[in-house]
């Protein structure tokens, strides 16, 4: 499937020039020559490719806006008004790259094909990351007798704590998977679970790996 991106530019000369080269190189283009023209194609966009001075709208209020509507497309900005100040105000507000008019069009699909290859990486991340944590949800760990469903509830009751757990029990019983739900279910559940094999450092040297 061909990536889709959305270049918003209000020369149409330019405009037409980016669509032949990108179509060229195994991309759909979509073409607006306005913010305010682009919105409705936004959502459908794997990468939006805007000027920075546009009639109406400008091109920093337009990422401004698809940040607050959480929309996952990377924008690169174009101007021919470009400066460090503005180059770094676009990456603070969320911008994907920036490039300085005029630009050379191997230079531009470069940066395109760049800017959604790390779209397609980040989307495949957190994909896995979401199957993964489905995994660990409780309806996903097989058990229905009364003490099974005790320790649901005590999982439930501690993971949104910061208070310290111990997990006892015969090897195979499941320590793991339930400290991995303990895990999913807290607060830190976006951060790295980190697991040491205490049996496996010297006495010596425990203190300093723990902490």
């Amino acid at each position: 499937m061909r990536p889709n991106v959305l270049v918003v530019e209000d020369e149409e000369k330019l405009r037409r020039v980016i669509e032949l080269r990108l179509d060229s190189e195994g991309f759909d283009v979509s073409q607006a020559a306005s913010a305010e023209a682009a919105l409705p194609l936004a959502q459908r966009a794997d990468l939006i490719l805007s000027d920075l001075r546009l009639p109406g709208m400008d091109g920093m209020e337009l990422l401004e806006l698809l940040r607050r509507q959480n929309s996952m497309a990377p924008v690169i900005l174009m101007t021919a008004h470009g400066s460090v100040n503005a180059a770094v105000e676009a990456m603070k507000t969320g911008a994907a790259d920036f490039l300085e008019k005029p630009f050379s069009l191997d230079h531009l699909v470069a940066i395109v094909r760049k800017a959604v290859e790390v779209r397609s990486l980040r989307d495949e991340n957190r994909k896995l990351k979401e199957e993964l944590g489905r995994r660990y949800e409780i309806c996903n760990i097989i058990g229905h007798s009364k003490p099974m469903q005790d320790i649901f509830a005590t999982i439930l009751r501690v993971a949104p704590t910061r208070a310290t757990v111990l997990l006892a029990g015969e090897s195979g019983v499941g320590k793991d998977l339930i400290a991995r739900a303990i895990h999913h279910n807290s607060p830190r559940a976006e951060k790295p679970m980190v697991k040491i094999n205490c049996t496996a450092l010297p006495e010596n040297l425990m203190e300093s790996e723990l902490f």
